[in-house]
């Protein structure tokens, strides 16, 4: 992993708690793939992401993207329940911290 994909794994490894961890991060300029352990879970929890782009607005960073993919079904329904009710993006304000990730993906115009 390069260091913004560590950067990734280790905010998703702390969000996640004792529940698991990020094994594998992997950034693409329009997607995300990650392999997880997850307690509970035999096998490894793949997840993908695609269509990743970012755009500014009024001092907001909004993350945006187009599909979630995983292994476990259960987790894909969830993941896309939950992204479809926030028109398949995220925001926060606006900060230096996002920069890599600014050179990395898409800018959405």
């Amino acid at each position: 992993m390069n260091p913004l994909e560590a950067t990734i794994a280790d905010f998703i490894t702390k969000k996640l708690g004792n529940a698991g961890q990020v094994q594998t991060c992997r950034l693409e300029p329009e997607s995300l793939e990650l392999l997880l352990e997850l307690k509970g879970q035999v096998n490894a929890v793949s997840i993908t992401v695609t269509g990743l782009s970012w755009s500014l607005a009024n001092e907001t960073f909004t993350l945006h993207c187009t599909k979630f993919q995983s292994n476990l079904p259960w987790l894909e329904i969830l993941a896309e329940k939950w992204l479809t009710a926030r028109d398949y993006q995220m925001s926060w304000p606006d900060q230096l911290k996002f920069l890599p990730l600014k050179l990395k993906l898409r800018h959405r115009t």
